[in-house]
């Protein structure tokens, strides 16, 4: 027997399937399993309380297993069938039973009554029902038809395998929620023309092209309709073939954008798998699958299973979504940062978990969303948005996206969110980032009451024409008040038929004394409901309301006093007030509930409620458990603030501020920067009633320094500087500000302010008593170089590791310090960073070793090896380094280490190849730990060491995916390394300037050159531009340019730290022998002496380098007219880079072996190499490079024949 599926289920096995809609009522309408259930009733009647959850059990076990049954329940968003789980199933079962058992010991009119009060009408019975129901009301003229029992509560609703509703008569016992009357209409009453409206809105949006997206700003009173009109345009977009997704803000938690980003693309996933169009579907699979080559997908897919099933039915492989490096998780990323914070006070400012998820979820959805799939995002409810910070960044994150999306908003009417929203969103449409769109949603006319009215009574419309006046006139048309007052009228037995003016009525004596008749709101309407239930149940429900909108059986547990909580809140969903989200949470169904049930706790208690409720679920969580429950507690006292700073001594507020900070570390360390920023201002709040530095020095100094961390986190770098500020006044010791003179580093770091950076830093460094020089000499750094070589002369490798750890916190504040300047450094000034790499050692060889000796020794390693010089020595401080971050560090340092080791120091040793692995798995380990400088570093390296080597194609995917994750973040600043190599692959590519051999495009614009001009580290930038020029311009055949280019080009091979120093001589090389002649000794010498040094180079690593070597020994045997040795050099250099796989290069040996041949009068074998190296820069891209070959090709063809 096949195992059926339990999940998005699209078909139904009829007698198998038991429709669980309704309840644990709905098993006992489906015909085959009531057989099962009587035929143990008499055992489950028999059985004792204690074994009659063994006979459900039973039942349930043979369902499953013998019959494959399952128990399914519709979800009406993804269009598609769950089963509810074992649990669920046997709680019904054991209720089914229950009620056959009660049932049959009534006596048989009470028996008869409780059928005709339970009864649920099923497809196949309703027409039947319908029939004797007419047939009794002819029988009794006084009776009408309304009053004749046909459904039940929407809780009770019977299973209907086509989801098309009931349309019978309604009875006394009318639906206990309105979404069952939603389902009979087919159309929005009263809307035709906001409907129309908005579908014309739609249209012109998806099909403005790459204008700013639409943005539909819906307001108005609740239970109008709007969400309503909204979802109306859900099955026109699946019609396109698009994808609707709906984001409920008062479901979502305090922050922040991330959890909207999941739920949306869990729709979309959603959206995908339920397509009817196989061909559509199997192409937006395909996307996604070939998206996740380039993206780590693995937390995605733990977070949105949906996506994990899209990637199976997409893959050819076991795991088609793997990263193609060996990425640690995401758990291995956040202990390596917490182990690197903890133990060695790491400002390792963020945890790129959360960018890294959105990065991924919006170019995924950026990959698939177009004009012809377009996508709808309904923001439903942005009034209860947690902050309204985190609205705004999820709006500007999403709205990015321009081709193809549409965006709905709902909002009450005059809430202080709606209203600071859309002051926001028109700042947005001043900039032209959207089209704003406002529109208010009114109640029904008096038409379309009616019109609603005979629809959901299935009744004649002229016989309702007073009693639908009636109802518009207490509810002035709003649709929701309406049908909840007319069921509660119908409930209590109001509604008459008036045979005499054949009308539909409230009674008027009943309606006179009715409760509900001084209703005027839909808010008071539902208080009145609520006053309705029990005093417990209105009890527990007032609590639930302080928690909010929704909510948890769990959080309930802890805060309610009653003992049967579970029963008062399931009486408040019979009530229709609540609803089950899932089997862990419930929602109030409506805001207007919630709202009318906060209402009903006085104006002056609602603060000492929050304040009891706060504290009691604070005693009642445990220490294990006290972060995941750290926000509702804070919340809760945030809102009972006055009367918790009023109540509290100084002491009492003290657990609360330490509160507050813990809470605000863990929200930071998953990028939960406007929660962290919540906890840290209630702390700061706190701390002013409970005494500031003075009072509580410890927890305010911590309390800043945690608010320096996370409004860099979000890049709120003015409040940085307030709170850096601070710290600096009052801190007792010198050492006290030390974190906080770092983050001050890293601020002006990120606004280019380098040399403002460096001598603060270096400022800080000789306040600490460890003075370095801002601006060393040549000999200064040869000496230091020379003492820090002889300290460690006489130490071994596994010595270095047996050295003590750090533990004087000054010289741990030096460590730190030390390391924020060496980056910053590398570029600006070169000199300085070696110095800082010495002394890092020097205090690791004395002091003691601690994380960041894994810098000290990976910097100095980079600088030994620098330009291939003394390799082995390098490689021993590259061990050494990568020894002592995986013994202190974790991730966080690794990734530090790779970049020197990786990217910087085994390219003189290792195939290029084996290093890319190891970069990329740095790159993302960085981006995961939150080190985003070295996670960029990282990136860079990786690019400047496979230049030659990947394609063009896949090297621009690689910098246009980084370029937009740093945007993403704003701090595309930090790319500016990466400009001018980039805009050198666009010229090749044939997609840069008109002229290949100038480097200026979209990539490097002349702005940029600008700004980088007025960078104090432009030393090393307008070089390598120069360097990229010298290249373009010999691939172009503009020699004249090039040699203007020769000088830059020797200051890059002289002084850069990675390969692209080997390309750069390699080139400058090739330039000098590129107009000689054989009397030209000085071009000649100083090709000899890059030989000299290449010979070197290849002797340690072949692989990378042996490949230039020959080609420039080609090249100089060709201007000294030694045509064998050059022919065979040309050969060795073509057959050592194609092992190598370094495609440029084999390229460009072709090319010039093809042009030699040509010169000497060797046509045939000429055009054998020209026509190679043009399918080799066919292979690597270079479109540009082909179109300028096959011309020199023509005119050298001329030329050998004599033709022209």
């Amino acid at each position: 027997m096949a195992t059926l599926t339990l999940h998005s289920i699209c078909e139904l096995e009829p007698g198998t399937d038991v429709v669980c809609d309704g309840g644990y009522k709905s098993l006992l309408h489906s015909e085959v399993f009531m057989q099962v259930l009587r035929g143990h009733s008499d055992e489950y009647e028999r059985a004792s309380k204690y074994d009659r959850p063994i006979v459900s059990l039973r039942i349930l076990e043979y369902w499953r297993k013998q019959q494959n049954g399952r128990f399914v329940k519709y979800d009406d968003r993804r269009n598609l069938w769950d089963d509810i789980g074992d649990k669920k199933s046997r709680q019904f079962i054991s209720k089914a039973l229950k009620q056959i058992a009660r049932s049959s010991s009534l006596p048989p009119d009470e028996e008869e009554e409780e059928e005709e009060l339970d009864r649920e009408v099923t497809p196949s019975s309703t027409d039947e029902h319908t029939e004797s129901t007419a047939s009794s009301s002819q029988s009794t003229s006084t009776r009408s038809p309304l009053l004749t029992p046909s459904l039940t509560r929407v809780s009770d609703r019977a299973p209907n395998l086509n989801r098309i509703p009931d349309r019978g008569p309604l009875h006394k016992r009318v639906s206990a929620s309105v979404q069952e009357n939603a389902h009979r209409k087919q159309h929005l009453y009263g809307r035709s023309k906001e409907e129309d409206d908005l579908a014309d809105l739609y249209r012109n949006s998806i099909s403005a092209g790459s204008g700013p997206p639409d943005f539909l700003l819906l307001t108005g009173d609740g239970g109008v309709g709007k969400t309503t009109l909204a979802r109306s345009l859900k099955s026109r977009v699946l019609q396109d073939n698009g994808f609707y997704a709906e984001v409920k803000f008062e479901n979502l938690a305090l922050d922040d954008s991330l959890a909207a980003y999941i739920t949306v693309f869990n729709d979309v996933c959603n959206n995908i798998l339920s397509m009817q169009n196989k061909n559509l579907q199997n192409s937006y699979i395909a996307k996604i699958t070939k998206l996740m080559e380039h993206l780590d997908g693995t937390l995605a897919t733990s977070i949105v299973p949906a996506l994990g099933r899209i990637l199976e039915l997409g893959s050819s492989s076991k795991l088609p979504y793997a990263c193609p490096v060996d990425m640690p998780s995401v758990d291995e990323e956040s202990e390596a940062g917490e182990k690197s914070k903890e133990n060695h006070k790491v400002p390792v400012i963020v945890s790129f978990s959360s960018a890294r998820l959105k990065f991924f979820f919006y170019k995924t959805l950026r990959s698939i969303v177009s004009e012809q799939c377009p996508l709808v995002i309904l923001l439903d409810d942005i009034h209860y948005a947690p902050s309204v910070a985190a609205c705004q960044d999820f709006l500007m994150e999403v709205l990015s996206h321009r081709e193809g999306l549409f965006a709905v908003a709902t909002s009450r009417s005059g809430s202080p969110t709606t209203v600071s929203l859309g002051q926001f969103v028109a700042s947005l449409q001043n900039r032209d980032l959207i089209r704003l769109h406002s529109w208010g949603v009114q109640s029904l006319e008096p038409a379309a009451v009616h019109e609603l009215m005979a629809d959901t009574l299935a009744l004649d419309a002229t016989k309702l024409e007073l009693l639908s006046s009636d109802l518009f006139a207490l509810t002035g048309g709003n649709p929701l008040f309406l049908l909840e007052l007319l069921r509660s009228f119908q409930e209590d037995d109001i509604l008459r038929y008036d045979a005499s003016s054949d009308q539909w009525k409230c009674d008027d004596h009943l309606l006179a004394h009715h409760p509900l008749r001084q209703v005027q709101s839909l808010g008071k309407l539902y208080s009145a409901k609520v006053l309705e239930l029990p005093k417990s149940a209105q009890e527990t429900l007032k609590l639930a309301s302080v928690l909010g909108p929704c909510f948890s059986e769990d959080l309930v547990a802890r805060v309610s006093k009653s003992k049967d909580y579970r029963g008062c809140l399931q009486a408040a969903i019979e009530a229709g007030l609540l609803i089950r989200n899932d089997e862990y949470t419930v929602a109030f169904r409506h805001d207007s509930i919630h709202t009318a049930t906060y209402g009903l706790i006085p104006d002056e208690e609602k603060s000492a409620v929050a304040l009891q409720l706060g504290r009691r679920l604070w005693r009642k969580v445990s220490k294990e458990d006290i972060n995941e429950y750290s926000f509702d507690i804070i919340r809760l006292l945030f809102h009972a603030k006055d009367e918790l700073f009023e109540k509290s001594s100084p002491a009492d507020l003290t657990p609360v501020i330490e509160l507050c900070l813990n809470s605000s570390r863990n929200a930071a360390k998953t990028t939960g920067f406007h929660s962290s920023i919540f906890f840290v201002e209630f702390g700061l709040q706190v701390l002013g009633k409970a005494g500031m530095w003075k009072e509580n020095y410890d927890l305010c100094l911590a309390l800043h320094n945690n608010a320096v961390d996370v409004y860099y986190g979000v890049g709120q770098l003015d409040e940085v500087d307030k709170y850096v500020e601070e710290i600096l006044v009052h801190a007792k010791r010198f050492e006290h500000t030390v974190q906080a003179r770092m983050m001050h580093v890293y601020t002006l770091g990120t606004r280019k302010q380098v040399k403002e950076a460096l001598n603060y830093g270096v400022e800080t460094l000789s306040l600490l008593g460890e003075p370095i020089p801002a601006h060393p000499t040549a000999v200064e750094v040869a000496i230091a170089v020379s003492h820090t070589k002889r300290r460690l002369s006489k130490k071994s490798d596994a010595s270095l590791l047996r050295l003590p750890t750090l533990t004087d916190e000054k010289k741990l504040a030096v460590m730190m310090t030390l390391q924020v300047l060496q980056l910053s450094t590398s570029h600006a000034r070169p000199f300085l960073s070696i110095i800082i790499s010495c002394r890092i050692i020097d205090i690791t060889v004395i002091y003691g070793a601690c994380a960041v000796s894994a810098v000290g020794f990976g910097a100095f390693g980079v600088a030994i090896s620098r330009g291939g010089r003394h390799v082995e020595e390098g490689l021993r401080f590259g061990r050494n380094s990568l020894a002592f971050a995986k013994k202190f560090g974790g991730g966080a340092w690794e990734c530090r280490s790779a970049a020197a080791v990786y990217g910087c120091i085994n390219i003189w040793r290792e195939p290029i190849r084996q290093c890319f692995h190891q970069s990329k798995k740095a790159y993302l380990l960085g981006l995961g730990s939150g080190d985003l400088e070295y996670a960029v570093l990282n990136a860079s390296l990786l690019v400047f060491n496979s230049m030659e080597t990947l394609p063009i194609n896949t090297l621009d995917g690689l910098i246009r995916m980084l370029s937009e994750r740093m945007v993403s973040l704003d701090q595309e600043k930090s790319l500016v390394v990466l400009k001018p190599i980039w805009q050198m692959l666009q010229n090749f590519l044939g997609c840069g300037n008109t002229n290949p051999t100038v480097l200026r495009g979209k990539c490097l614009t002349p702005e940029d050159l600008t700004d980088t001009e007025a960078l104090e580290y432009n030393f090393g930038l307008l070089n390598s531009v120069r360097t990229y020029e010298m290249v373009l311009c010999y691939h172009f055949s503009d020699i004249e340019t090039a040699e203007s280019c020769l000088k830059s080009a020797e200051l890059v091979y002289e002084n850069v730290i990675s390969i692209l120093s080997a390309f750069a001589r390699m080139y400058h090389a090739l330039v000098l022998l590129a107009n000689a002649k054989k009397s030209d000794w000085r071009r000649i010498r100083k090709v000899r002496r890059h030989l000299k040094v290449m010979r070197g180079w290849s002797k340690s690593c072949p692989e990378n380098f042996l490949g230039k070597q020959f080609l420039v020994e080609a090249e100089l045997a060709a201007v000294l007219k030694k045509t064998r040795e050059a022919q065979s050099k040309y050969y060795l250099a073509i057959i050592q880079s194609r092992d190598s796989g370094i495609l440029m290069q084999e390229a460009l040996a072709n090319e010039r072996a093809g042009k030699f041949c040509a010169s000497i009068g060797e046509k045939q074998k000429a055009m054998k190499h020209l026509n190679e190296a043009l399918r080799l820069y066919k292979a690597w891209g270079a479109t540009a490079k082909c179109e300028h070959l096959e011309a020199e090709m023509r005119l050298r063809i001329l030329c050998l024949t004599g033709d022209g």
